[in-house]
């Protein structure tokens, strides 16, 4: 890694210890109206060979390769007035791919955005307000029950859990379980939609893109994962509403957004069921989204090609084309140390991947089980499994030599892409995590002529 990335690493390890040299808590560094905090990822990851023919852009693991990911981000956070809070965060990420982020649809490394070498010009990952507005008032008993919930979520919460919208914050929560929630600038829409405690976030989960997020969701982002948007919600003690309005690239898997809505924009809409089975809680979730963009079709572009032409999907682009799709989320707490989760969606599968990657079905599930079994109460092992499809048209695309952002390698026989993960995370104190993460990998690239392919990584994570 570069020298910076050492340095920056450097720099975190040393400001966790000094504040629990004086004794403070993990999270120490907050007030009554503000909180601050930075954390820094590194992923190292190394794969196994590919069979299968070639393509030194587009193929996966045709070679013994190593990918690397450094992802330093700072965290602040500020309360305006009652129930509302300002997030910035700014950042700054290195990393190469193996061996250019590209030839499986389900990608090992969930911080390595989709380019083969990362820009190292800092940027804002999210600048968002959000505002809590109660519906009705609690009593004095309640109020103080939830305070002490409260205080046992920040006891629990990952670090990046603090800064999400509606975070455990206690200076910026709403005053009632019944609220509206309004959240408006610069976010990444997976905090909103999809969301899963398991399986969303590569820095303590699931490092695959197939296991952090539905493959089939084509959700609005740039090449590093953000939009500007605006979500509103309703949240009751049983049930969740949710929609949202997001920008999407000026063309696919690009770095620029287009602001005109009129010319591309993302809708998405989720309905949140929860429960409580046996005194353990679970969530159903029920997503719907549609883009709008200047986006290809695979089946124009085959038609164009002709018999024995090579399609280009790029070349059928015209504006306002429609991508949509659905999908469903289910988590469930197993016992007390154990949550398991369920997904699946699909989107239309006409139109060309526009922001996330070339899946168009998919099925996930996996579960994590905390250590305190084996006295370890802080660590946490899971293991998850992804099955990764295409369209009938996606595939024909393919196969006859056609090439996207993610996949294409020329010699397509179709089949599932199908992905198993598992880790360990070991966290010897509380800033710290150090995972073990292995992977295999069935027809990457959903190609019967490639795999099996394992990838074996580390994972180190800190955070004041």
């Amino acid at each position: 890694m570069r020298p910076l990335a050492l340095g920056m690493t450097a720099a975190f390890l040393c400001l966790p210890m000094a504040a629990r040299a004086e004794g403070d808590a993990p999270w120490a560094l907050q007030g009554s109206w503000w909180a601050v905090g930075g954390q820094t990822n590194g992923i190292l990851q190394a794969n196994t060979i590919s069979g299968g023919p070639r393509d030194p852009a587009l193929s996966f693991a045709f070679e013994p390769a190593l990918g690397w990911s450094t992802v330093v981000t700072l965290q602040g956070a500020v309360r305006l007035w009652k129930g509302a809070m300002l997030v910035v965060m700014p950042g700054w990420a290195d990393g190469a791919g193996m061996p250019n982020a590209s030839g499986a649809a389900g990608y090992p490394d969930g911080d390595l955005q989709r380019v083969g070498k990362v820009g190292l010009a800092p940027y804002v990952a999210r600048a968002f307000l959000h505002q809590d507005i109660a519906l009705g008032e609690r009593s004095a008993g309640e109020k103080k029950e939830k305070e002490k919930e409260k205080e046992e979520e920040e006891e629990e919460a990952t670090f990046e859990e603090r800064f999400a919208p509606s975070g455990p914050h206690r200076f910026a929560a709403g005053a009632s379980d019944s609220r509206l929630e309004l959240t408006l600038g610069k976010l990444s829409t997976t905090d909103f939609f999809d969301a899963s405690a398991i399986a969303s976030d590569p820095k303590h989960h699931f490092m695959n893109w197939a296991l952090i997020a539905q493959g089939a969701f084509d959700f609005p982002a740039d090449t590093r994962g953000y939009t500007y948007g605006v979500v509103a919600a309703l949240s009751l003690p049983h049930f969740a509403a949710r929609a949202g309005l997001a920008l999407l690239p000026r063309e696919a898997n690009g770095p620029d957004l287009e602001w005109n809505v009129l010319k591309a924009r993302s809708l998405m809409v989720e309905l949140e069921g929860r429960w409580t089975l046996r005194g353990r809680s679970g969530s159903l979730k029920l997503l719907g989204w549609a883009n709008w963009a200047r986006m290809g079709s695979f089946r124009e572009a085959i038609d164009a090609a002709g018999a024995g032409g090579l399609p280009d999907v790029t070349a059928t682009r015209r504006e306002g084309r429609l991508k949509y799709g659905g999908g469903v989320l289910v988590e469930q707490e197993l016992a007390s140390a154990a949550r398991a989760f369920l997904r699946a969606g699909a989107n239309d599968g006409h139109s060309e991947t526009f922001c996330f990657t070339e899946i168009d079905r998919d099925v996930e599930l996996g579960a994590e089980v905390s250590g305190t079994p084996w006295g370890r109460a802080a660590d946490r092992a899971g293991l998850g499994l992804a099955a990764n499809g295409l369209s009938a048209a996606h595939a024909e695309y393919l196969r006859r030599g056609g090439k996207g952002f993610q996949l294409g390698d020329g010699s397509l026989r179709a089949g599932w892409e199908w992905i198993g993960e598992l880790y360990y995370a070991f966290v010897p104190v509380p800033y710290l995590e150090i995972t073990a993460d292995v992977q295999g990998l069935l027809n990457p690239g959903m190609n019967r002529q490639r795999g099996p392919v394992a990838v074996f990584g580390l994972r180190l994570h800190l955070h004041v």
